[in-house]
């Protein structure tokens, strides 16, 4: 609201004609002796309070209508109309009375009143002189009951932005979970288009064990007229973060893709993190949220934001369940390491490899929820570039009875043999065969790798065949994924 404005369009004395002519000034004057009765006519016709005062401001008469409800004016008669007003105010009161002594009428001014026990009301004041020398007017009307309806307005409008941002927090905390739980994130090197790391969810999408995609072409997953697209969008990822949403065939499936490129570091190596991440073109908004949300809080995974030192800021319901928490709140802000890995060294080593290559990925890692826990879980975790600060996004699930062979058997293995069993009759029976040899020895490979710890001196001791010998095989199932992404690829 104007501080020198009129709010209510017309002055108090809006039915007076007022200029600097003799004949108005000589009529005005004549009014002069009867200004505490015209005052009092004001308040009950239409101002809240008028105030009499001489030349120099001092207040000889009050006429209080409804104002006098709210304060007490009883002891203003004698004082200057500047002691009753608010330090900051007085220069609006000086102002108002300099235009009046000049023009013979003012215009509107807000101005708050107080009495001497506290009390303050807010008036819009508007003054007239009657005659060159005569007592000048001043009356207002009360602005408090606008002011209040101004305030709820202002509250109310507020506490809509807040449930607003407040609402919008929460999708986007539901929607950044289920874009970590469920996202195919690939790190890419831009100068051959080389996959260096892969997640689950990637391995789904080309329908390839993860595996076999490192080191393979980023391209050969895609259908030849996508390639081009996506090795131009992945190169200008270097200079540029946008998302890319196309449709592209992939295993002879046409998926609508949001492709989504970021640039990173290893040490001195230039890389790109790439996420693809399913999206229907007539799903938008609300629809999107409400998968999201029902995703995230019905999978048995659980899912966490961290920051870069493993601080969980975000946490699913599941993750809750994990950590014996009573709600999310218990475990936000303390970090993940207190419930990972048999020590803090070995969770160091994950937060620095997913900082380091943009993913990390640990089966049959100690889940520490109580003194005499032998649980184990699998974990992935990806860096979240596109976040502001960047984070960290994990999921943790759950290894059914801890059971190397079966966790495998479940996700990889079998995944394997369904996709050679349903090529029967488009494929002879001797490629079958090889494949299916190829498949359970990668898959041995695996296993004997993952029980020594990546030692391949003890995996090549648990297979019971030299360590020549466990090199060449795992040399052999490695050149023969390099061929292309689409086939069954080999050990790491």
């Amino acid at each position: 609201m104007c501080a020198s404005g009129n709010v209510f369009g017309t002055s108090t004395f809006g039915w007076l004609n007022v200029n600097d002519s003799p004949t108005t000034t000589e009529e005005l004057g004549r009014l002069s002796t009867l200004a505490p009765e015209i005052a009092s006519a004001l308040t009950r016709i239409s101002s809240d309070l008028a105030l009499v005062l001489d030349d120099a401001g001092v207040i000889q008469s009050v006429a209080a209508g409804s104002v006098g409800e709210e304060i007490d004016t009883q002891d203003w008669q004698g004082k200057k109309w500047a002691e009753i007003v608010p330090q900051g105010m007085r220069g609006k009161v000086e102002a108002l009375l300099e235009e009046v002594r000049g023009k013979g009428m003012s215009r509107s001014r807000e101005i708050s009143l107080h009495d001497g026990r506290g009390h303050e009301t807010l008036l819009a004041i508007s003054a007239v002189r009657l005659g060159r020398s005569g007592p000048i007017l001043a009356a207002g009307r009360n602005l408090q009951a606008i002011t209040a309806i101004q305030q709820r307005f202002l509250r109310s409008q507020q506490e809509m932005e807040r449930e607003y941002w407040s609402r919008r927090q929460h999708e986007s905390r539901y929607q950044l979970l289920f874009q970590a739980a469920t996202d195919a994130v690939l790190v890419v090197d831009p100068d051959d288009m080389r996959i260096v790391e892969g997640n689950a969810a990637a391995a789904r999408v080309f329908g390839t064990p993860r595996e076999a995609m490192v080191g393979g072409k980023l391209l050969l997953g895609f259908d030849e007229l996508s390639r081009k697209l996506v090795e131009e969008f992945t190169r200008t990822a270097l200079v540029t973060r946008k998302t890319l949403e196309l449709r592209a065939t992939v295993r002879g499936q046409e998926l609508s893709l949001a492709f989504s490129p970021a640039p990173f570091r290893e040490g001195s190596t230039l890389l790109v993190l790439i996420r693809l991440r399913d999206y229907n073109p007539d799903e938008r908004g609300s629809g999107l949220v409400r998968r999201a949300v029902d995703f995230v809080t019905r999978t048995p995974d659980g899912v966490a934001i961290t920051d870069d030192v493993g601080r969980i800021t975000l946490a699913n319901p599941a993750l809750v369940a994990l950590c014996k928490a009573q709600s999310a709140g218990n475990i936000e802000g303390r970090n993940l390491g207190d419930w990972l890995g048999q020590d803090a060294g070995e969770w160091q080593q994950i937060l620095y490899e997913v900082r380091a290559r943009g993913m990390c990925q640990r089966e049959f890692l100690h889940w520490r929820d109580g003194p005499a826990s032998d649980r184990k879980v699998a974990v992935s975790g990806v860096l979240l570039v596109d976040t502001d600060p960047e984070s960290i996004g994990f999921t943790v699930r759950p290894c059914e009875g801890g059971d190397a062979d079966s966790w495998l058997s479940k996700d990889s293995l079998g995944h394997s043999v369904e996709r050679i069993v349903a090529q029967l009759g488009q494929v002879a029976a001797p490629h079958l065969l090889r494949e299916a040899a190829d498949t359970i020895e990668r898959y041995l490979i695996s296993v004997a790798l993952m029980r020594s710890g990546q030692d391949a001196s003890a995996a090549a001791r648990l297979l019971g065949i030299s360590e020549e010998s466990f090199a060449l095989r795992r040399q052999r199932l490695y050149q023969a994924d390099r061929s292309g992404l689409g086939g069954e690829g080999g050990a790491s």
